[in-house]
């Protein structure tokens, strides 16, 4: 019987914490190490609230950048489409006169395309460093198949500007896409050409569809011949269509190269707001729900702390630490480990211990 009172006795002090060879933490003790660790953890609540409040307060600032950001792409757009419908229209009308000087303007194409073709390819091969055997071969059919009329119109910037327009849609689209979903999180800057005659575009343009071997028409006397070939004799509304085009090409290449400047702003002022929304959520979601806890889910304690052990009196604690199990809002148990050292009367005891409840409180929370 006496074995039992003892055994008995021993499993009670144990609930209290208590430490073989020395005394139990007291009922008294446990309350006032969490009246000390819920101070603690209420501060950093506090703080947690304020810094949630200046993120959020981020967020909608460059959200409302964003939203002007994109009222101004769409201005920019409609200018932009509006020049690219006047280059295509003053560019049928030209294309319906054709016939016009078309002796001429072959007689020099002939001379111009093995020139272009030279050029081009050696380009290619210095430039964008990659077999030029079937980029060659593409060429040779696209120069075949094109008209001297097309180089003599600049037929190569419309193509180029219409690629832009495609691009650029593209880009915004996706971005759009990608935020709307929430996932701009990982997706990686995109790319977007410098200028019309970069090196980088002129070497895709030269893979896709060759027009970008007509760049190079500059650096071939015969091909210069050709944009110079006046047929105005002939037919004088044509130069004054030709200069149309040209005014046209310039207004929608200008107005393309201004739209693209304002879809980068759009692009950083939306990974601005994307980058926030993640720290939000990395850092602070726990906070979320502190928020989302009822009235009648709130504890006399933001801490509250039920065992204290060591080594002695539990033989799964480190040697030289001492365990404390307690519970953090509406936590299951959560362990921590302080290094003896730090004496329980130590003021940096419970604000060791409430440090490491909240960041093992925080990390649960972010795997939720």
């Amino acid at each position: 019987m006496k074995t039992l009172m003892l055994l008995v006795g021993l499993l009670m002090t144990w609930e209290h914490g208590q430490v073989l060879g020395a005394p139990a933490v007291s009922e008294q003790e446990l309350q006032e190490m969490s009246t000390e660790g819920s101070k603690y953890v209420n501060k950093e609540i506090k703080n947690a609230f304020k810094e949630v409040k200046h993120i959020k307060s981020l967020i909608d600032h460059t959200n409302d950048e964003r939203k002007s950001l994109l009222l101004n792409l769409e201005e920019a757009k409609k200018k932009k489409e509006d020049a690219l419908t006047d280059t295509r229209d003053t560019e049928m009308k030209l294309k319906a006169s054709q016939e016009v000087c078309n002796d001429t303007m072959m007689a020099l194409w002939e001379e111009c395309k093995p020139c272009l073709k030279q050029t081009c390819m050696k380009f290619y091969a210095r430039v964008c460093r990659s077999s030029s055997g079937l980029v060659g071969h593409q060429l040779e059919e696209f120069l075949n198949q094109s008209s001297p009329f097309y180089l003599w119109m600049n037929g190569d910037r419309i193509d180029s500007l219409l690629e832009n327009d495609r691009q650029q849609t593209h880009v915004l689209d996706s971005m759009e896409d990608r935020f709307q979903k929430g996932s701009l999180f990982e997706f990686p800057m995109m790319e977007f050409p410098e200028e019309n005659n970069d090196n980088r575009t002129i070497c895709k343009e030269i893979r896709h569809n060759s027009t970008g071997c007509l760049k190079m028409k500059d650096q071939c006397a015969k091909c210069q011949e050709i944009l110079s070939v006046d047929c105005s004799g002939s037919n004088p509304t044509q130069n004054l269509l030709r200069e149309e085009l040209n005014s046209s090409l310039e207004l929608a290449e200008k107005l393309s190269r201004q739209y693209e400047e304002l879809l980068r702003s759009y692009q950083q002022k939306m990974l601005n707001t994307s980058a926030l929304i993640k720290q939000l959520n990395e850092q602070f979601s726990w906070v979320s729900q502190l928020a989302n806890l009822t009235q009648s889910e709130d504890q006399d304690y933001a801490l509250h702390v039920t065992t204290v052990a060591s080594h002695s009196s539990d033989p799964s604690v480190p040697s030289g630490f001492r365990k404390v199990i307690l519970t953090l809002f509406n936590s299951d148990p959560i362990t921590v480990n302080i290094p003896e050292e730090v004496s329980v009367h130590n003021p940096k005891f419970m604000e060791t211990v409430a440090k490491k409840a909240l960041l093992e409180y925080r990390q649960n929370a972010q795997e939720k």
